[in-house]
């Protein structure tokens, strides 16, 4: 089956897309791993990721989760969108995606989080995955983020007596 590119629109949680916040947890990632929650918009944009061949479930788990706690964002539900670090078949096909403005007068400008910060939870985007492979071999990869309206990242103080 030929890659299809789909575009989705929808809220972030957790969005480690940027070199400096990536998922480096070597037990699962060796080489690093840029991901996101993505809750989508609509229905109709969830759909398009199921009509593009991703299986609902991989190995015997769902793709589409609830949160944690609260009500989410968009849906209410998420699925995982990522993009490796490193990529054994092609350098391009690695690295972090693409982050840009894409509001009215800055489609396409680069993002700078010197200047614009990461990207919070509740962010508005419209994001560009590419979908490959047939059957439970499918995959995905995050190309590129257009934020359309920036939730600041603020960081969260733990409890230090917390479990």
């Amino acid at each position: 089956m030929a890659a299809k590119t789909i575009v989705m629109e929808g809220y972030v949680e957790y969005a480690r897309v940027f070199k400096h916040n990536m998922d480096a947890n070597p037990e699962f990632h060796p080489t690093g791993q840029f991901n996101m929650n993505f809750y989508p918009a609509s229905q109709g944009d969830l759909q398009k990721f199921w009509d593009a061949g991703v299986q609902e479930s991989f190995r015997g788990n769902p793709r589409l989760k609830s949160p944690k706690e609260g009500d989410g964002y968009g849906i209410g539900q998420f699925i995982r969108l990522k993009r490796d670090n490193e990529n054994r078949i092609s350098d391009d096909l690695g690295g972090p995606p693409e982050v840009v403005w894409f509001t009215e007068g800055n489609e396409n400008k680069a993002w700078d989080t010197d200047t614009d910060g990461e990207l919070g939870n509740g962010t508005k985007v419209r994001v560009k995955v590419t979908v490959y492979g047939s059957g439970d071999r499918t995959g995905h990869r995050l190309e590129k983020i257009g934020v359309l309206d920036l939730v600041p990242y603020e960081k969260r103080e733990r409890d230090p007596l917390a479990f």
